[in-house]
């Protein structure tokens, strides 16, 4: 049902109609949405940004990505990466890693920063310890989580004979948040910060789906 929504919702805003659907994806948010699509595509196409490995149009990827992440925004959230390389093999899988460093950066800094609030203030320095090793833990456990949605290329402005990329995925929050929540308990654990770990567990889904 999901992929029949997002292809009728991504044919929809591609041939400029107004549909009148009865989801939760209501006709202002869906308007609202064809809106902030069309400014991201002439924004990309003014800077120079054009897909790469792809017989779709920029206006059918971006539109496809957002209402994707529309129809099941309780579940998956999108991330975007960046690189400059000489190949779009490389650049593509660079700027891949770089989504998921950076969102896991997002996500370790703000559980971290939970847990200090929880912490008396007398382990500090092992909280920033867990929040390294938790960071490098997830990091791993997303690499084969995240999908590919589509990746944009540029000639680099600044280095010649290179391209600059831009990559954009999805996480399933449903396939990681579980196993977050096990890493960092145990990474707690390994940190003695047991009498905090308990605690851990209750916000780990908000830190996965906040980190967007």
């Amino acid at each position: 049902m999901k992929k029949i929504l997002v292809i009728m919702l991504t044919a929809l805003f591609c041939m400029g109609a107004a549909p009148v659907i009865t989801t939760t994806a209501n006709a202002q948010t869906v308007k609202q949405l064809k809106k902030d699509a069309k400014k991201q595509v002439k924004k990309y196409n003014k800077e120079g940004w054009t897909p790469i490995n792809s017989t779709m149009s920029l206006d059918m990827l971006v539109a496809k990505y957002n209402t994707f992440l529309l129809a099941d925004e309780e579940t998956h959230i999108g991330v975007i990466g960046n690189s400059v390389q000489a190949s779009d093999k490389i650049g593509k899988n660079a700027a891949a890693m770089d989504a998921r460093a950076q969102y896991c950066a997002r996500v370790s800094a703000e559980i971290v920063g939970k847990i200090k609030s929880l912490d008396s203030g007398s382990n500090g320095e092992e909280i920033d310890k867990f929040g390294e090793a938790f960071e490098q833990k997830i990091n791993q456990k997303l690499a084969g989580v995240i999908k590919d949605s589509f990746v944009l290329k540029r000639k680099s402005p600044d280095k010649k004979g290179m391209y600059e990329y831009q990559y954009f995925g999805t996480i399933d929050l449903t396939a990681v948040n579980k196993q977050a929540a096990a890493i960092a308990k145990e990474t707690m654990d390994a940190y003695k910060l047991q009498s905090l770990s308990d605690q851990v567990a209750d916000f780990i889904g908000d830190a996965m789906n906040n980190a967007e």
